[in-house]
């Protein structure tokens, strides 16, 4: 059970917005979208009594869509809020690259997670190229995807690049980690 409410979490959510998505359309799925995730902030504010930056980019990335739909936008503006955190977030990790500083570092480091405090910075940083890659090529199949792909295509491709390979990334960099402290 423990490995399948991961899983749930991210397909769910998916299937539910393309599901009323296909039903009743683009602003409904997204607007349907904003109250779960207002509900999920609320009840992570109660238990808490504190809210991650990441639900706060999503709401204000839900924001951003339902008025761009309101507004007469494309469909596949959705996808821009989620485009420009990924460009700050390559632009961030190019920067910690060129500095020779370890994404992992500084990601964890509000975590207090010690077994990542004990290995140098320096071992880390192909986890850095493998995090940068995996943002670089988001980036790619949102811009491509916007200017070449209908709606549904881009969707479950950035669905793809997102959860799934996240997961894929996340799984490469524990593995470098603990070769790392073998060393």
């Amino acid at each position: 059970m423990r490995y399948i409410k991961p899983i749930i979490n991210m397909v769910l959510p998916t299937a539910i917005f393309y599901a009323v998505y296909k039903i009743l359309g683009i602003l409904p799925a997204i607007l349907l979208s904003l109250a779960i995730h207002i509900v999920a902030i609320s009840i992570q504010y109660k238990k808490e009594q504190s809210i991650a930056n990441t639900q706060v980019l999503g709401l204000l990335g839900g924001i951003f869509s339902a008025l761009t739909i309101i507004n007469g936008g494309s469909e596949k503006f959705t996808f821009v809020p989620a485009l420009v955190q990924n460009i700050v977030m390559s632009v961030f990790f190019i920067y910690l690259t060129l500095r020779k500083k370890s994404v992992i570092h500084y990601l964890l480091k509000d975590f207090g997670i010690k077994s990542f405090e004990k290995v140098e910075e320096e071992k880390l940083l192909p986890v850095n190229l493998i995090w940068t890659t995996f943002f670089l090529l988001k980036i790619a199949a949102k811009i491509l995807g916007m200017i070449w792909l209908d709606y549904d295509k881009l969707y479950w491709i950035v669905f793809l690049m997102g959860d799934p390979a996240f997961v894929v990334v996340v799984i490469v960099t524990i593995l470098i980690v603990h070769n790392s402290k073998e060393r």
